[in-house]
């Protein structure tokens, strides 16, 4: 039977609301960040929990923000609101949405229950520093709402679940634990334990999980999560592949044949300044991963590698990137990886300036500028390199489309030397 949907946006949350007019139960699902961070969130869950008739509410981002958007408030109550309807209420989120789903208990005191997995205890500056999968929320959201995603009211209403396969949620995990949360552990399981439980055997034990804990009738505690999971159930937090050395063997396993492998090697004696720092562009789009400049600027400088372009500007005129190396970046050579999916987006960043600027005036001065309407590749093998003779030094580096267009680049790469002193070097 096709439920009644109804839809409500607050500022930069959307809420779906799908009822089931013969069930008085509804399971509210927080969306997560997403694996790639592109587009807006989906309704997770949607096709697993369509099977159990309850009523649905889904809470999505079209950026992630781990909660620190100006509507939050306004979200989690009106969210509130809607379950007051219902006798019975569910809470369940993976990831980001799991974080939601256990602070949500501060604003709905009839929660009956809460599946949060895989969440980040954290994402303050403070704490998330040692985590790459999140530190940029860290970074970005300096006055964050929720210093750790932890409240007395859901602690006795919340299963979480971690994989013990992934030494950075291990750490999460341990943390969760000494608030007195519940924790089980999935054997064999990474971040993305949801996907592992549902298809990772010819028992579909997210589907049993799922049954359990929307069963009302009955108890949902730590003995019914490990009888959910089967023989996924493991009591050591840390798996045989969960140790550093395992984990860091198997990202690069994973890594050898995706883009970073199609990176050229550095300049012998420098390494990349911009990997990691902090970023900003002109503009974000609907095709950006983020609303936010300032996140989606550093998907060129990161860990991960995203296809077919980093970042996306609006279509404006001179579009442009920049990054802040520092005082004591001496740059040897700059590498743009251009978007060479078709034809037309690697013709959109032929010409293009490269600018700096000094700290005491702000104004950004011009020291290339490529304008011979030659398209340049990327991942290919062929990405624009401008070596310079005699290494300079930059503090901040801006890179400006020389045309009314869209900005896009795969990946930017500044290779020099960190130094002792800085020099006034113009």
């Amino acid at each position: 039977m096709q439920k009644d949907k109804s839809s409500i946006e607050i500022g930069n949350y959307k809420i779906n609301l799908y009822h089931e007019e013969k069930n008085r139960d509804v399971v509210v699902v927080f969306a997560s960040a997403g694996i790639t961070g592109l587009g807006e969130p989906i309704e997770e869950f949607k096709n697993s929990l369509s099977k159990f008739g309850r009523s649905m509410i889904f809470i999505m981002e079209k950026a992630p923000t781990w909660f620190n958007s100006p509507k939050t408030d306004d979200m989690f109550l009106r969210v509130s609101q809607l379950c007051d309807y219902y006798d019975n209420i569910a809470v369940l989120g993976e990831s980001m949405g799991a974080s939601g789903s256990i602070i949500f208990s501060k604003y709905n005191k009839k929660i009956n229950r809460i599946l949060a997995i895989a969440p980040q205890y954290s994402v303050s500056h403070e704490f998330i520093e040692y985590d790459w999968r999140f530190n940029y929320a860290g970074n970005y959201f300096t006055n964050q709402k929720f210093h750790k995603f932890v409240c007395d009211e859901a602690k006795s209403k919340t299963q979480i679940l971690f994989g013990d396969s992934d030494w950075l949620d291990l750490v999460h995990a341990g943390m969760f634990s000494l608030e007195g949360f519940s924790i089980t552990y999935v054997s064999g399981s990474n971040h993305f334990v949801p996907a592992y439980l549902k298809k990772n055997s010819d028992i579909n034990y997210l589907h049993v999980l799922l049954e359990n804990f929307l069963d009302f009738s009955k108890d949902f505690n730590s003995d019914i999560v490990m009888k959910s999971i089967g023989n996924y159930y493991t009591s050591n937090p840390i798996g045989k592949n969960g140790d550093l050395p395992n984990v860091r063997k198997h990202r690069f396993e994973e890594n050898k044949n995706d883009i970073r492998s199609k990176l050229l090697e550095g300049p012998h004696g420098y390494t990349d300044l911009a990997y990691g720092k902090i970023t900003n562009q002109s503009s974000a789009s609907q095709w950006s991963g983020s609303i936010f400049s300032l996140i989606d600027s550093m998907r060129v400088v990161g860990d991960n590698f995203f296809h077919p372009y980093g970042f996306h500007t609006e279509r404006e005129e001179n579009p442009w990137w920049s990054i802040e190396l520092g005082n004591n970046s001496l740059v040897k050579e700059i590498r743009i990886y251009n978007r060479i999916d078709t034809d037309e987006m690697k013709i959109r960043g032929s010409n293009f300036s490269i600018e700096y600027c000094r700290d005491d005036d702000g104004k950004w001065i011009e020291f290339y500028r490529k304008n011979d309407d030659v398209p340049f590749g990327g991942i290919d093998g062929h990405p624009f390199i401008l070596a310079l003779e005699k290494p300079i030094f930059i503090n901040k580096l801006r890179i400006r489309l020389l045309s009314f267009n869209y900005m896009h680049f795969q990946r930017v790469e500044v290779f020099g030397k960190n130094t002792p002193k800085s020099r006034n070097f113009w």
